[in-house]
Order: structure tokens, then C-alpha cells, then sequence
């Protein structure tokens, strides 16, 4: 064989060996990270709508214990133990179920009254009036404390779910009169998925989409799919969905992120959720076909074969028209890429110049960098956008419940291990309820994130402060004694003392209840830190709010 020939083989050796392990190691971390992406994507997307779920299963909550407080329901209630009042009442009760109730929500089939013994007295739906009750799960609960039973089928529609809360005669000290209970249709569940209710999460919010594969449902105990399907007809709710997430949230109760085949046999992206309370339980469901999902690394790797093809037919021409001028530029060309091979997408094939083959083949490959870099940054930047949207709260802009208690578990471990010292303060804005029921929700939220604004100007650089949920922030403050932060507390008390928050031509004064509590030995975890600082709160509360109270000492307002 020739030296030419030779030449040739050895040249598409020494290029086409390289560049395969390149394609071969790009092509797999480009889809490990496209693959890590895009499960972290379903992972937040069934995260935004597990809390959706959870909000809209306690609005369920919250009607049927407003509806039970309702007094005209407790005065014709009471007026049923006169005999000679007691038909007029029950009549009265039932139109005004029918009338008034039922038509304020369109998820609610219908709602009952029950007797202390459990027995139907009044419904919305008259057939069920005077069916005993006394066997379900529901009164039961429902005699103690508002109460969500599992969903089941309904035989003449969508699957159902009842939730019941006890009817107290004047106060919840008192022995409850009876029980209320809502039958709520699981339609509502569609709407919710369907984007047809809008329950607000803050900065989460905007995470929604996942393709035109994509679909969140839910599943029962049962393996039945609760929620319409994208794909397949579930009109009479029967489809059974024997799948790895199902399978395993049944089990084990276990949510998991990977991949799998869904109910159609289809391979998918997906993450689940197991959501319980009470008696409830579902499986929610977020997937994508992996087709769709993994689309970009499909090109990715047709364009790595064309490159791969373009670079051998160049490197034949070069090897074949002239040996002496090879070398040097390959050599070149060869030490870039086993620069990219070893994982630098920022490194560039310089030095090989001229319009020839080998010079065409450094520049296509210097554009597959460039392309990969970029992959490789934008899923960085979505991961960081992902990251700062799990720890931020969306209203305020402060550090959200999760991140805090993450926070105050590693200070409280640094303390521990090191005898730092470390001060927990919990702020709760002074009849914050009454500030929304007076001025409106807009105004609550203007006060919120204007309160923000304050103790964030009143702390140290060092303080790390967040919003432990509703109207109470924490402030978590590493290397700091208790006088210290008690300081810290009675300045952030008189920040508020001295405000006025005005909006919108609403001007309204609210102050702030301050509990501190500091760390010491007895004290086993964070959790305990909390405790102790929650108590300190509501110390504060009780002495007549506007305080700052220290863990074990007498509240005081400062000077």
C-alpha cells in the first residue's frame, strides 16, 4: 500500500477517532443536562400545582366552614327541636340551601344538613332527606372538626368528594348541634388543571407550560384517572392508569421524577406528587412526551453525524492533494478538539487558517462549540432562574418559609458545633386580618411587601430575613448575644410605630408584635428554636401586641 494511501488512512484515523469520542461525550452531557432540565422543569411544574391543589382543596374548607357558621342555618337548626316549629324551620332551611348556598358555588352538587344523630335533615337535594349519615367517615370527623373525605364515583357524572364541618350552637366551645356537608363535584379539579381557576402562588405562578404533549392529571387510589386526558376519552372516568408513579404513590406513598411509559404505552418525562389531607388522596401527574422533550438533542446529533461526514470527505481531499502541508494544521486542529473533548466548550480551534478543507472543518467545528456553549449556558441560566424562583417569596421578595428553615438549620448546626451565639426573631403585623377586611386585599398586599421594604432597611447586612408565611416574617441573626437582638427588635418595633403606609389615597398605621429567643445547649434543633421563638410571639400578642418580648423575660414596648 502507498505512502498516500497510508497517509489517508492515518489521517481519517487520527481525525475521525477524536471527533467521534468528542460527538460521542457532547452528545451524551448534552443530553444528561437537557435531560436534568427538562425533569426539573416537570419537577416545579407538578410542585406549582401541587400547591394549587392544596390551595384549592382548603378553599373547599373554608366554604363549607363558613357555610356551617352561617347563623340563619344554626338558628332554624336549634328550631327544629320545638315540634311545633319544626317542619317551617327544615322548609325554610332547605330553601335557603337551595337559594342561597348552592348557586355561590358552581363545583357544589349539593349540600346537607345533618342531625347530631347523623340523620339527613335538610338537603339541597330532597331525595336524600332523611337518610342516616351516621356510618360515614364524614359525620364522624365532621362532629369534631371541618373534615375532607376521599374522592369516589359518582354515578351520574364526574367523581365526588364531600367535605363536613360541625354546627356549634353559638360558640366552638359548645357540643356541635349537627353537621354540614359539602358535596363537591371533581369538574372543579379540570378547571384548575385546565387553567380555568387561577389560584395565585406568587413568583410560581408563571410556571404552566410543558409543551403541546404536555399534561398534568390526577389519579385516585383506585388507579382511576380523576381528570380528563389529553389524549384519551375519560367521559365516564374509568381509565385506569397502572403506571411506575401511580404504582409506587399507591404503595408507598413515594413521589419520583424520571422517566417512563404513561397510560398509552407512550415513553415520557414526568414527576409526581402524592397529595393527602385527611381522607383525600391523589396522585398528581405531570409528563411530556420524551419525543417532544428531547428534540433539541436529536438535531444535536444529526448535526454532529453531518459534521462528522463533512469532516471525513475534507480530510480525504486534504490527505490525498498534498502530504506536506497536513501535518501542521491537524496537529492544530487535533489539540482543540482534545481541548472540547475534555469538556472546555469555550475553547476555540485557532491557528488553522486558509480556504481549504481543514480550515472549513476548524470553523464548523468552533460553530458546534459555540452551539453547545450556548445549550450548555442557557440551561444554566434556566436552572438559576429555576433556583432563585424555589427560594424567593413572590409578593415580598424576601427569602421564602423553605429557604428560611433550610437557613436556620445551618446557622443553628454552626452554632452548635462552634458555641457561636444565635438570635431567632419572629415579627407578626398587629391586626393585619383587620387591615384586608377594612381596605381590601390590595391595600394587605401593599402593607406586606411595604413591611418588607422597612425591616429590611432596619437590619444588618448580616440578619437574614424572610417571610415565614402570611403576615409573620423571620429574622434569623448568626453571632449575635440576646441584648443585641433585642436592640435589633425594639428599633424594628419603632420603624413600624413611626410609619404610615399610605396607598392609593389609603393611609393606615400598622404595628408590629415582636418575639426573640436565642439559642442554648437544652435546645436539640432548629425546630425547637422555633418553638421557643414562636412562644416569645405570642407572648407579645398577649401582653397587647406592639411589644417586643424576649424568650422568658416580661414583654416591654422599649423607650
Amino acid at each position: 500500500m502507498s505512502i498516500r494511501y497510508r497517509l489517508v488512512i492515518i489521517s481519517l484515523l487520527i481525525s475521525i477517532i477524536p471527533a467521534g469520542m468528542i460527538g460521542i461525550i457532547g452528545y451524551s452531557e448534552a443530553k444528561g443536562a437537557l435531560e436534568r432540565s427538562t425533569l426539573a422543569g416537570l419537577n416545579a411544574v407538578s410542585e406549582f400545582r401541587e400547591g394549587e391543589l392544596f390551595l384549592f382543596l382548603n378553599s373547599f374548607k373554608i366554604v363549607t366552614r363558613n357555610y356551617a357558621s352561617d347563623g340563619y342555618i344554626r338558628d332554624q337548626l336549634l328550631m327544629t327541636a320545638d315540634a311545633r316549629t319544626r317542619i317551617s324551620s327544615l322548609t325554610r332551611l332547605n330553601k335557603h340551601l337551595i337559594y342561597n348556598k348552592v348557586p355561590l358555588d358552581n363545583s357544589i352538587l349539593y349540600i346537607d344538613v345533618l342531625s347530631h344523630e347523623g340523620i339527613v335533615i335538610a338537603s339541597s337535594d330532597e331525595s336524600k332527606i332523611g337518610v342516616s349519615k351516621k356510618e360515614k367517615r364524614y359525620y364522624t370527623q365532621g362532629l369534631q372538626r371541618t373534615f375532607i373525605s376521599d374522592i369516589h364515583a359518582h354515578k351520574n357524572g364526574p367523581p365526588e368528594l364531600e367535605v363536613a364541618s360541625p354546627i356549634y350552637p353559638n360558640g366552638m366551645n359548645e357540643n356541635p348541634i349537627g353537621v354540614l356537608v359539602v358535596h363537591f363535584s371533581a369538574e372543579a379539579f379540570n378547571n384548575l388543571l385546565r387553567g380555568q381557576l387561577i389560584v395565585d402562588l406568587g413568583a410560581k405562578s408563571q410556571i404552566r407550560g410543558i409543551g403541546k404533549t404536555g399534561e398534568t392529571y390526577l389519579v385516585d387510589r383506585n388507579s382511576r384517572m380523576i381528570t380528563d386526558s389529553l389524549f384519551l376519552d375519560n367521559s365516564d372516568h374509568e381509565l385506569q392508569v397502572n403506571t411506575y408513579p401511580v404504582e409506587i404513590g399507591i404503595s408507598e406513598q413515594q413521589e419520583v421524577t424520571g422517566l417512563w411509559d404513561d397510560y398509552r404505552g407512550v415513553p415520557v418525562a414526568g414527576s409526581s406528587m402524592v397529595i393527602t389531607m385527611d381522607d383525600f388522596f391523589c396522585i398528581l401527574i405531570s409528563e411530556q412526551d420524551q419525543d417532544e422533550a428531547f428534540q433539541p438533542i436529536t438535531q444535536l446529533r444529526d448535526r454532529a453525524i453531518t459534521l462528522s461526514v463533512a469532516m471525513f470527505l475534507c480530510v480525504i481531499v486534504i490527505a490525498l492533494a498534498t502530504a506536506r502541508t497536513i501535518f501542521t494544521p491537524l496537529n492544530k486542529l487535533m489539540r482543540g478538539i482534545e481541548t472540547i473533548g475534555e469538556g472546555d466548550l469555550s475553547s476555540q480551534v485557532t491557528g488553522v487558517n486558509g480556504n481549504h478543507e481543514i480550515g472549513t472543518l476548524a470553523q464548523a467545528f468552533n460553530r458546534m462549540c459555540q452551539s453547545l456553549g450556548r445549550t450548555q449556558a442557557s440551561l444554566e441560566e434556566k436552572n438559576r432562574k429555576l433556583e432563585e424562583l424555589s427560594t424567593r417569596d413572590g409578593l415580598t421578595g424576601l427569602y421564602n418559609h423553605r429557604y428560611l428553615k433550610e437557613k436556620l438549620e445551618y446557622e443553628f448546626n454552626r452554632a452548635q458545633r462552634y458555641k457561636t451565639p444565635l438570635c431567632v426573631m419572629m415579627l407578626d403585623l398587629d391586626h393585619f386580618k383587620r387591615v384586608n377586611d377594612t381596605y381590601g386585599h390590595l391595600f394587605g398586599d401593599y402593607v406586606l411587601k411595604e413591611s418588607a421594604k422597612l425591616l429590611t432597611q432596619g437590619l444588618r447586612k448580616t440578619d437574614i430575613i424572610g417571610r415565614y408565611g402570611g403576615e409573620e416574617f423571620m429574622v434569623i441573626s448568626p453571632n449575635t448575644p440576646l441584648d443585641n437582638a433585642e436592640f435589633l427588635a425594639h428599633k424594628l418595633r419603632k420603624l413600624f410605630d413611626n410609619h404610615t403606609f399610605t396607598n392609593d389615597e389609603i393611609s393606615s398605621n400598622v404595628t408590629i408584635s415582636i418575639g426573640a429567643a436565642k439559642y442554648y445547649e437544652s435546645i436539640e434543633d432548629y425546630n425547637g428554636l422555633i418553638n421557643v421563638t414562636d412562644r416569645a410571639l405570642y407572648s407579645a400578642k398577649q401582653a397587647g401586641r406592639n411589644r417586643v418580648c424576649l424568650d422568658g423575660m416580661p414583654c416591654e414596648t422599649g423607650s
